[in-house]
């Protein structure tokens, strides 16, 4: 994943944003622990979503 976010970043890129199903803690916390904030999303409670400033 680091290496996706550093292709990412060195292709210009200025954001990245996920969508992960709230059940999905495992994956909640694996970004989360990668600087991801991780935010509520509109569509509902079963899905949020991860984003990171690159």
């Amino acid at each position: 994943m680091n290496a996706l976010l550093e292709c990412a970043k060195s292709q210009g890129l200025q954001k990245m944003v996920g969508r992960i199903l709230a059940s999905n803690r495992d994956m909640l916390q694996f970004v989360s622990g990668l600087g991801f904030a991780i935010s509520d999303s509109a569509e509902g409670d079963w899905m949020k979503i991860a984003s990171i400033d690159l």
